[in-house]
């Protein structure tokens, strides 16, 4: 009779189990847009076929809204993930946002396997600057063209405006 014996043995000290990580990928083009206004801000999103639903959160995750709830067309379709954000739709619509302010939307993606996927964007509402420009035209009133001009002048370099079918003469403020 024959007895074999094998003997196997390790050589690693910290020996670990893990499981295949899957390819659910769901990354956004862009996470920080800056914007002038909020009425139509286009996120758009890359996403594999394992994604099953997106939904997103605009109070730090306290509640989640799918966002075909949120916009019938968002959703993850061959690979893309579009969708707009837009103060004109609930709950943006009741937030108050102001000039300078970012405003942090979080997603998350439900995969086939059942986990998350998280992600954010941000995005940073900054109106253009409106130049404020005084305009100088006399001691008198001056009309023409549908405009009704009255002020004085404020120093002391001579200058002259024409354009159109009216003509202002008068001082610049320096």
């Amino acid at each position: 009779m024959v007895l074999f014996l094998f003997l196997i043995s390790c050589t690693d000290t910290t020996p670990s189990v893990g499981f295949l990580k899957t390819d659910a990928t769901f990354d956004f083009a862009t996470s920080n847009i800056v914007t002038a206004n909020l009425t139509s801000v286009p996120i758009k999103a890359f996403c594999s076929p394992l994604i099953t639903s997106i939904e997103l959160s605009f109070d730090d995750g306290a509640t989640w809204i799918l966002s075909s709830d949120y916009q019938a067309s968002a959703k993850c379709d061959a690979g893309h993930f579009n969708m707009t954000l837009s103060n004109s739709l609930a709950p943006l619509s009741t937030m108050t946002v102001g000039k300078g302010d970012t405003l942090t939307v979080q997603f998350r993606a439900l995969t086939k396997m059942g986990a998350f996927v998280y992600r954010s964007v941000n995005v940073t509402l900054t109106p253009p600057v409106t130049n404020s420009q005084q305009l100088l035209a006399g001691a008198q009133q001056q009309t023409g063209a549908g405009i009704s001009l009255r002020g004085r002048i404020r120093a002391k370099q001579q200058q002259v405006a024409t354009g159109g079918t009216f003509r202002i003469t008068g001082r610049i403020a320096e």
